[in-house]
């Protein structure tokens, strides 16, 4: 008896990619995503992130005439400013649309571009998806694999209008490298195109890392396993080593070609490509004097642990990882503290419907991967693949939430087989048990509609963050982000201004002025004297802004960071604030009620000489 994924397709079966159904739901979903940006647009800021102000504040640098080799944002703790690491090649098609659009649009042109560019990366997203989904299961996958995605809240919140920050291209490029390696197994062109995959992603941050290591390994083991396949391994190899060192070299400055840098490429991980590019470029040569698969696992292992070392050793100051050089303190404090970089645990202890919502389809869809490895030979080697990336994507996610993006993807394709299988059953025969297996195919992989039944089983669970402003009243995160709330500051001359690190990139974003901080791994003296100046006792404080010379500060009492450390000091802004007041030495010259609260220096009394 055959089982479901083996039986006879049903009429009309196809391999291809209906790609007008695929447009015609990209266009559905353009649709809703601007008709909720439009209806939330009155309480929710279309730059909600940080980051995404910071994206746009150097996308206008860019087209302003900052060089392309150059990424410091001057107006980040002058006059030296602060290095931002990030890759002109998440700015340089944002800038293109404004460019473009700017003739005919005016004013309007950057909040339409910050609705364009993550709709086009969605696009993309919704073709591979489908595209994978079908090469694995046939035409029947189109709907799991392109519904799928947009009912995923970490993907939905990704590819929203207005996130213009690199996550959502990482998740796309690491699904592109997913499948073109699981498409090398037939053509080594597909190869070609994973090596690309992975220098891209590689250039644009270096969180993908641990999913680039994998594909090493994978093409590694390919070789090994199917010597026969050699050829894909060697076109990885050769393509990820030479993508790598031509996107150094076009978009690092050639004052920085041989700086080390563990935070973002430099010549530490372009000295990894080149070893780990070399090393898979030549071992197909090897394989007709190695005639077990032990003997290539030996041959390529030794090979990895020497490129390994090699980089180890010239460049030892990363083996404590991308901000291992960061100040002691900022990372006790402040980068622990980071929400999306926490353990799964705490993030279900603190966001329990939410963070449910986004692992379970993932765990359920690895058991999926497995039961169809374990049933169904066809097609074995890119189940298993795709199962190993998935449990690895698995695991990054439970040591750090953030994780959960691109596990979110990677969990589609064994998703979409469980509700193929489950609707072959559903045609065959229409029971009432075939027809709930059916829903709850689709509710167990929709990770919203798990988080909503998690709300509505254990209500009391919800989410335990308190959005109420630091005083007590009702001012919320959202609020101090709405370009609405910086009217008041924007009619103010340019000047640098104290701010929270948390409020900095946005003050940058929506006025001409200056901030010390943002929440920026590069910005550390910034972000030490920003910690500073809020948390420490009042001499601190005016020492900090005399050093300076700023007489103005600027707040929003609904920003988490503005609760201060435990150890704030009794007379620390931190501490008055929760008291409702300020220091004597502030007078506020605003609107106490408004979101954005601006304190300017009082005056020396009359007669006084400091």
């Amino acid at each position: 008896m055959s089982t479901p994924s083996t039986a006879p397709k049903p009429a009309g079966h196809t391999d291809s990619v209906n790609w007008l159904a695929v447009f015609s739901f990209w266009l559905f979903m353009c649709a809703v995503f601007v008709v909720r940006a439009r209806y939330t647009a009155d309480t929710t800021p279309l730059l909600g992130d940080t980051d995404d102000a910071m994206r746009l504040v150097q996308v206008r640098d860019l087209i302003g005439g900052q060089s392309w080799f150059d990424t410091t944002q001057y107006r980040m703790n002058p006059p030296d400013g602060t290095s931002v690491h990030w890759s002109r090649l998440v700015d340089a098609p944002i800038a293109a649309i404004i460019l473009v659009l700017g003739p005919f649009l005016g004013s309007l042109t950057e909040t339409v571009a910050v609705y364009v560019w993550p709709l086009l990366l969605l696009a993309g997203l919704l073709a591979v998806s489908a595209h994978l989904c079908i090469r694995l299961l046939g035409g029947e996958a189109l709907l799991p694999a392109v519904v799928l995605p947009v009912l995923s809240a970490t993907l939905l919140f990704q590819f929203a209008p207005g996130r213009i920050d690199h996550h959502n291209v990482q998740v796309l490029l690491t699904l592109l490298l997913v499948s073109a390696t699981l498409g090398s197994w037939r053509s080594p062109w597909w190869a070609a195109v994973a090596g690309l995959a992975a220098a891209t992603s590689l250039a644009i941050g270096i969180e993908t890392i641990p999913f680039v290591v994998m594909a090493i390994a994978t093409f590694g083991c390919i070789w090994v396993f199917a010597p026969a396949h050699g050829v894909a391994t060697r076109s990885f190899g050769v393509t990820f080593a030479v993508a790598t060192v031509a996107i150094m070299l076009t978009t690092v400055g050639a004052d920085r070609w041989m700086r080390p840098a563990c935070d973002a490429l430099s010549i530490v991980y372009a000295t990894a490509a080149v070893a780990s590019g070399v090393a898979l470029a030549i071992v197909p040569t090897l394989a007709p004097r190695l005639h077990s698969w032990w003997s290539r696992l030996l041959v390529i292992g030794g090979l990895g642990i020497a490129a390994a070392g090699l980089v180890a050793i010239v460049f030892p100051q990363c083996l404590h990882g991308p901000y291992g050089q960061l100040d002691p303190w900022l990372q006790r404090n402040w980068l622990s503290q980071i929400s999306e970089a926490k353990p799964v645990w705490a993030s279900i202890a603190a966001l329990p419907a939410y963070s449910i919502g986004i692992v379970v389809p993932p765990l359920i869809s690895l058991i999926a991967v497995v039961v169809k490895l374990w049933r169904d030979p066809k097609d074995r080697p890119q189940w298993l693949i795709l199962g190993a990336f998935l449990a690895f994507a698995i695991l990054v996610m439970v040591i750090q939430i953030r994780g959960a993006r691109l596990a979110a993807i990677l969990a589609v394709p064994g998703a979409a087989w469980v509700i193929v299988t489950a609707r072959l059953r559903y045609l065959a025969a229409r029971t009432l048990a075939n027809t709930v297996g059916l829903v709850l195919a689709w509710l167990v992989f929709s990770g919203m509609a798990v988080a909503v039944t998690v709300t509505t089983l254990f209500p009391e669970e919800g989410n335990r963050l308190n959005a109420s402003d630091v005083t007590g009243g009702a001012i919320t995160k959202a609020e101090c982000f709405m370009p609405a709330s910086f009217d008041a500051l924007r009619a103010m001359p340019p000047m640098l201004v104290m701010t929270p690190s948390d409020l900095g990139a946005h003050v940058l974003a929506q006025t001409a002025h200056s901030v010390v901080a943002g929440p920026y791994h590069r910005n550390e003296a910034g972000l030490l004297d920003a910690f500073r100046f809020f948390n420490s006792g009042e001499a601190t404080a005016r020492e900090i802004l005399d050093r300076h010379g700023i007489d103005t500060v600027v707040l929003c009492t609904g920003l988490p960071e503005l609760r201060g450390f435990e150890d704030a000091s009794e007379d620390s802004i931190v501490s008055l604030l929760r008291q409702g007041r300020m220091p004597d030495w502030l007078e506020e010259v605003g609107d106490p009620a408004a979101p954005i609260r601006i304190f300017k220096l009082r005056p020396p009394a009359p007669g006084f000489s400091g």
